[in-house]
């Protein structure tokens, strides 16, 4: 499998893409967004950003990714770093269930850092949805005036 290094602002290799699969993964091999169309998204199918053939841009227009020795227009290009060891890309097994497509803003000529991309922080989300759960379970509570949790129903 032959995969195109995604290089950032600084010329660093952060992430490569599978181009037969659409995968990108990270420096370890783990596939962490899918390009789907002219958009990316995390493994969630929370939309990252916008893909221009050649580089991902954020939700704010704003250069994140490029592809090896790509010219974008209205940006200097930095000075492309030794390319790091290709790892093997692992696949999952299907495909995320997208969220509706967002709004394309205008391009910028200017470029963001990685951190940039809305990555949903695994823990972060599970606490969120936990959080929904207890508050669901109260909510139960206040209007069945059931002492019982949720959990026990």
């Amino acid at each position: 499998m032959k995969l195109l290094p995604l290089l950032d602002r600084t010329g660093s290799v952060k992430f490569w893409a599978d181009p037969r699969s659409s995968w990108m993964g990270d420096l370890d091999g783990n596939a962490v967004a899918l390009i789907a169309v002219d958009a990316a998204y995390d493994r969630n199918g929370v939309q990252l950003g916008w893909w221009y053939g050649d580089h991902l841009r954020n939700r704010n227009g704003q250069v994140v990714l490029f592809v090896f020795r790509s010219k974008i227009e209205g940006l200097m290009m930095p000075a492309e770093k030794p390319i790091s060891r290709m790892p093997t890309l692992r696949l999952p097994s299907g495909k995320p269930n997208f969220d509706r497509l967002g709004v394309k803003p205008a391009k910028k000529h200017e470029w963001a850092d990685v951190t940039s991309l809305p990555f949903q922080d695994r823990r972060r989300r599970t606490f969120t949805q936990l959080r929904g759960f207890l508050d669901l379970a109260a909510e139960r509570k206040l209007r069945t005036g059931s002492p019982k949790s949720a959990l026990a129903q």
